[in-house]
């Protein structure tokens, strides 16, 4: 299960999830159950994929993949929800789960957000768009939102909960986690009899994209861990959108002249390093776009706000421009 806001992850949602599903699929059929459960804090689609994608490619063998969409904060539509985007995230899910014919679950829990203190919010307008492409496209979807109200009338925890802020009581997580058990049991049951279990398939061999730049550092050869200035995830953020890497580099962290354009291009190549070799977040693009800037915001989490950022120096490359991008930076060292 991925989820992307601290309410899921900090009270064991997951975890009554998985003992609610356990007792269901054991007792009634016989199919042993285990859940394992990713927190991001309020990140967009664009992240919480790329880390489903790094984990099947690490891999994991997964039955089932439950997606959180979180609507009450609007995130996951950060870099955009037409319709043309929300049909690139349900093809990029489509693409993971089918490698190990996986079945898919979104659950809406806008209706779980409780601050400040008025639970049972409606989903907004662009979620509940993407909800009906997802169903019409096969996807299994699941909301709470008229349970809860009902359920919210006689436990009453989600529209005042004892905590400041959005957080909800444990016991109105536990009454919503059993809930979506309840709702999904039936899906469960039907994709997993006779199944035999994603940790004992055979491994599935993927063909590299010819076009694809994960392996352009070794395409141009070079001792580039000594030759480059450190980069790590606290100055840096990556992000795949369709088969282009975004990476953005926050030059504040950094000691850098910016007005060196060699000592900056010696950045980038470090920033796209980081997430092409020693990451896995660059193993399906096709183009980059580094971006070195100065953020004049920051969001809760400690990452720079892109859309109050100061561009310095920019680079959009495919392949064969990241070729010789990385052939100057060698020459110049």
């Amino acid at each position: 299960m991925l989820s992307k806001s601290d309410m899921i992850g900090s009270y064991s949602f997951g975890v009554r999830l998985e003992h609610r599903l356990r007792d269901a699929l054991g007792y009634r059929d016989g199919i042993g159950f285990e859940l394992y459960q990713r927190s991001y804090g309020g990140v967009p689609s664009e992240k919480l994929l790329l880390e489903l994608r790094n984990m099947v490619d690490a891999g994991a063998r997964l039955d089932v993949i439950f997606i959180e969409l979180c609507g009450s904060r609007n995130r996951f539509f950060e870099t955009g929800d037409s319709d043309a985007r929300m049909r690139e995230i349900l093809a990029d899910v489509d693409d993971i789960a089918r490698r190990h014919d996986s079945l898919v679950v979104f659950f809406d829990d806008a209706s779980l957000v409780s601050g400040p203190r008025d639970g049972n919010r409606g989903a907004p307008a662009s979620e509940r768009r993407f909800m009906a492409m997802a169903r019409a496209a096969g996807f299994a979807v699941v909301t709470l939102g008229e349970d809860l109200m009902r359920d919210a009338l006689e436990l009453g925890p989600f529209g005042s909960p004892p905590y400041r802020s959005h957080h909800a009581a444990p016991w109105a997580i536990d009454e919503a986690a059993d809930m979506l058990g309840d709702h999904v049991y039936p899906l469960l049951r039907e994709h997993l009899r006779g199944r035999t279990p994603g940790f004992q398939r055979p491994e599935v061999d993927v063909v590299r994209d010819a076009a694809a730049i994960a392996d352009a550092f070794e395409a141009v050869p070079a001792q580039w861990s000594a030759m480059l200035p450190t980069v790590t995830d606290a100055s840096a953020q990556a992000t795949l959108v369709g088969d282009e890497l975004q990476i953005f580099v926050d030059l504040a962290t950094l000691e850098v002249d910016t007005t060196d354009t060699d000592a900056l291009d010696d950045l980038a190549a470090a920033a796209l390093h980081r997430f092409l070799v020693e990451d896995p977040a660059g193993a399906r693009a096709r183009r980059v776009h580094v971006q070195l800037a100065h953020f004049r915001r920051y969001d809760e989490y400690g990452a720079g706000v892109r859309d109050a950022a100061e561009i310095v120096r920019a680079h959009r490359l495919d392949r064969a421009e990241l070729l010789d991008f990385l052939a100057a930076v060698r020459r110049r060292h």
